[in-house]
């Protein structure tokens, strides 16, 4: 266990805002990390950009994905609600 901010979390492992969408997809890693970071939500639905949105180069990767995100209404009625079913801590971006 860790206790940062006066929050407990399991363990130190964080999912990076993004990596997982909103961790309903890989609920057995969700459930083991200390925390997930959703990707970014925006008061409006966004439909990001266009493909291709991940563009690989020499030094890595550039992501293009655009905050491709649900808005906050939809994400508060049907996401927010699935997520909290998680066992781990969760952090809106």
């Amino acid at each position: 266990m860790i206790k940062l901010f006066g929050i407990t979390f399991k363990n130190r492992v964080f999912i990076a805002s993004g990596v997982f969408g909103f961790g309903l997809k890989y609920k057995k890693v969700s459930n083991r990390v200390g925390a997930i970071f959703t990707k970014g939500i925006t008061l409006e639905p966004r439909k990001g950009n266009a493909p291709p949105k991940v563009f690989e180069t020499t030094g890595g990767l550039i992501n293009w994905v655009g905050l491709e995100n649900p808005g906050v209404e939809k994400f508060c009625k049907d996401i927010l609600s699935k997520m909290k079913k998680l066992r781990t801590k969760i952090f809106v971006n």
